[in-house]
């Protein structure tokens, strides 16, 4: 009876194996983590995404409020509209595709990209038409 409690005692003993369970555990939390700091990142990367083309969009309506407020009918002119950054716009307005129709290509310089946009302008003048 001795050796059968002992034995017992031995067995229970080793079954238990409590480091599998917390390996089991930090995996588990560590892919959690992963999951978290991923999923941080891509809503980080978004935010920058959004205040760049906000930014952009700023830029284009900027230039075109200075085309449309000095009245211009062709251009080719490097401007810097935002004195206190390093972004620049060039600006190209005329016949430039066709006889008939006047374009305009905005293309902006931020930080380190290069942004295009044509638009055609409308006969009258008054409509700028992203094309």
């Amino acid at each position: 009876m001795k050796y059968i409690f002992l034995l017992m005692i031995i067995v229970l003993f080793g079954c238990y194996q409590p480091e599998r369970a917390s390996l089991q555990k930090d995996k588990a939390v560590k892919k959690d983590t992963a999951r978290l700091n991923r999923a941080a990142r891509r809503i980080k990367l978004e935010k920058e995404w959004h205040l760049d083309s906000l930014k952009d969009e700023a830029i284009i309506n900027d230039a075109i409020a200075y085309i449309k407020g000095n009245k211009l009918i062709q251009a080719n002119k490097q401007l810097r509209l935002w004195k206190d950054t390093s972004i620049s716009v060039h600006i190209s307005l005329g016949k430039l595709f066709s006889k008939d129709l006047r374009h305009l290509i905005l293309r902006s310089h931020v930080d380190w990209r290069m942004i295009l946009y044509i638009y055609r302008v409308e006969p009258t003048g008054k409509m700028i038409r992203e094309i």
